[in-house]
């Protein structure tokens, strides 16, 4: 028999071997890396709420961010409509939260820091970049009541948080297995005694200066209330004066590089703490609490990105567009031509009957 053949038959019977051996040999203990992961978030982590920080409703808040910037860059004129579908978002998740937390219901940490960030995430979008807009290019604004509603609600979660972070964190809320923690330019645990009274002061901040504005609103519709009303702007009269033409260059240079900034620190936050504390279950759109706030969300936004062409589009080319969107209009039965009610509309001229005599002379 040749060396070949010899080789050959070795071969075979060290792969039968090789192949019996690894057959009979216990499985190993070790799950694959994709299992173990998931195995990890089951044990450290928890099933979130989808109808309050789902995918749908985190979609909808970001979209509502971006049209800020949108409209402030290029649409001004839709931050009315822009700031009412943020109340109803904002109104919204603060009434579930405060119904769930006077009555007791279950609530984690991770959650309580997840809407801290979709709450005050959009203030600056929509309250700063209003307010800078109109100085640097004065447009007609939200209404007298929406800015009454936005600081009502506003003030009632800078009051709930500082509750949360100096208080109800320690005692009233659920931590997460394996480490409750949130983003503040890096990883941190909740429970730090530093964060969590750096983030507490932060939300005192907040109550103070929101809490007083509908009273400061209220005051101009109280007479008694008149003249403390006008102290208080004489009091801020120097931040909210008129811009000089060189600061509103600066503005408008400054704004949008804050704006962007600050729209997106706020959706790292809530991504990373989602993933950081192992919530589960968020990130479909399969239910009608998502699919709704999403759907006006993008709405909105699509709207502002249709306006804002359409605010770019030369006068002459945008009037050929809406003539041509528009039909001629068509005249109906007993209307006559435009030239016809021309001439129709002429005055005629009355005959000369009678010859014009001075006064007091009598026919002869």
């Amino acid at each position: 028999m040749s060396q070949q053949i010899r080789f050959s038959i070795l071969v075979v019977t060290a792969a039968i071997l090789a192949a019996r051996i690894a057959a009979t040999a216990p499985a190993s203990s070790q799950p694959p890396p994709s299992l173990r992961h998931r195995q990890r978030d089951e044990e450290c982590g928890f099933a979130g709420n989808s109808d309050l920080y789902g995918l749908g409703i985190c979609l909808g808040v970001y979209l509502q961010w971006i049209s800020s910037l949108v409209v402030w860059a290029w649409y001004p004129e839709g931050s009315a409509s822009l700031m009412q579908t943020y109340l109803i978002f904002l109104f919204a998740i603060m009434i579930v939260v405060l119904v769930s937390t006077l009555q007791d219901a279950p609530l984690f940490a991770g959650e309580i820091v997840v809407l801290t960030y979709i709450v005050f995430g959009g203030v600056y979008s929509m309250i700063f970049q209003t307010v800078t807009r109109r100085k640097a290019r004065p447009v007609a604004g939200p209404s007298p009541i929406m800015w009454l509603a936005l600081f009502s609600l506003l003030g009632t979660a800078g009051v709930y948080c500082s509750w949360f972070w100096l208080g109800g964190l320690h005692g009233h809320m659920l931590p997460t297995p394996c480490g409750t923690h949130t983003f503040f330019f890096t990883k941190v645990s909740v429970y730090e005694p530093a964060i969590s009274k750096f983030f507490g002061t932060l939300s005192i901040l907040f109550s103070v200066s929101f809490v007083p504005q509908p009273l400061l609103y209220l005051s101009t519709r109280i007479g008694p209330l008149s003249k403390l009303d006008e102290e208080w702007k004489l009091l801020l009269s120097p931040w909210t004066s008129s811009y000089t033409r060189e600061s509103r260059g600066r503005l408008l240079i400054e704004a949008p590089i804050f704006s962007v900034i600050l729209c997106i620190y706020p959706i790292i936050a809530v991504e990373l703490i989602l993933h950081w504390n192992s919530i589960r279950d968020v990130y479909t759109i399969n239910t009608t609490g998502q699919l709704i706030p999403f759907t006006i969300a993008l709405t909105g936004f699509v709207r502002c990105i249709y306006k804002s062409i359409e605010e770019k589009l030369p006068m002459g080319l945008r009037s050929e567009i809406e003539g041509a969107a528009e039909p001629p209009p068509v005249p109906t039965e007993g209307e006559q031509p435009d030239d016809a009610a021309t001439v129709e509309s002429k005055p005629k001229s009355l005959p000369n009957t009678a010859e014009v005599r001075p006064c007091g002379q009598m026919d002869g």
